[in-house]
């Protein structure tokens, strides 16, 4: 889902833009509930070093940080090539996820 020119202006001038939709409901719910499982392995939410370079360690993290949809908007800001853009991005926060 590529962004409008208005969000990309937006996030240019203010260095982030939301809310992007790019998940249905059902790929929301599947999200969350392979993070809830973890959760309830481990007995309590992500913590210390488990909240950082998450994609890393968890493979439905890989999957949402690198969804199409997601990357679309990202590349609206960014430009093709987004993977040899992520370097120069520091000045935008591109992705957070709240579950």
């Amino acid at each position: 889902m590529s962004l409008s020119a208005q969000a990309v202006e937006q996030c240019r001038r203010d260095g982030f833009y939301f809310p992007v939709p790019v998940l249905s409901l059902d790929e929301a719910a599947r999200y969350r509930r392979c993070l809830e499982a973890h959760e309830a392995r481990s007995g309590g939410p992500l913590q210390g070093n488990w909240r950082h370079k998450t994609h890393l360690l968890f493979t439905w993290a890989d999957e949402l940080v690198h969804h199409p949809r997601i990357l679309d908007a990202v590349e609206s800001v960014l430009g093709p090539d987004t993977e040899k853009h992520i370097h120069a991005a520091k000045n935008y926060k591109c992705f957070q996820l709240h579950l």
